[in-house]
């Protein structure tokens, strides 16, 4: 099984040999070229909610192994933007105040994408939200990273109902959220929350479903 470039670099190679032989079995991974390191920055993106996507303010700055930036769609379901190699990530909304408990998966290491949302991020916490979908042509595996300059990651929405419950709070402006989109015990995700990375890697049956998660972090 090969390893997840994206994921040696944060040096998860005892979490992901945990996974078992669920994680990979596409031939495909790590083949994108839509990283934002190196020699060429991204530009200034003004969401709807008038934040900026620019790594010098300290949004996304690095997205690697099959993770490309994108602007919030006028909706989230399948087909809109195919890709066997690519999971698109999208700036959503903040910062914003929660008046409430937020349920998220708050787990350092790896874990299955439909793991129960057991973790609370406390009301009156400051957050941002950052989407990711991975609407794929074909059935397989789509592999990613990304990472947040000088952000906590304070946890990840994946389960279609607890989607559904924060699309209103958390959605980008503008963006219908619809469709088969939640994530299953053969998707894994790996968070290191201090270093503010998220990895993944998704199955997805192609032309039928997305799969689909939010991440929730400080703002900075």
């Amino acid at each position: 099984m090969a390893l997840l470039l994206g994921l040696v670099a944060m040096g998860a190679v005892a979490a992901l040999s945990t996974m078992g032989n669920t994680i990979g079995g596409s031939e495909q991974a790590n083949t994108a070229s839509g990283a934002l390191g190196g020699s060429s920055e991204p530009s200034l993106i003004e969401t709807t909610s008038g934040r900026l996507w620019d790594p010098s303010s300290g949004a996304v700055v690095s997205l690697g192994g099959g993770a490309v930036r994108s602007t919030a769609p006028t909706d989230t379901l399948q087909g809109n933007v195919e890709s066997d190699v690519d999971s698109r990530v999208w700036p959503e909304a903040g910062p914003i105040t929660l008046d409430a408990d937020l349920r998220v998966v708050s787990i350092d290491g790896a874990f299955a994408g439909a793991t129960p949302h057991d973790q609370t991020v406390p009301a009156g916490t400051e957050v941002c939200s950052y989407y990711v979908q991975t609407d794929r042509e074909s059935n397989g595996y789509t592999e990613g990273t990304a990472t947040f300059k000088g952000r906590e990651v304070l946890g990840v929405v994946t389960r279609l109902d607890e989607l559904e419950k924060t699309d209103d709070l958390l959605g980008a402006d503008g963006t219908y959220y619809g469709g088969g989109r939640g994530m299953e015990n053969h998707d894994k995700l790996i968070l290191d929350r201090d270093a503010g990375t998220v990895s993944w890697s998704i199955w997805v049956a192609g032309e039928k479903w997305t799969d689909d998660f939010r991440v929730i972090t400080t703002c900075g």
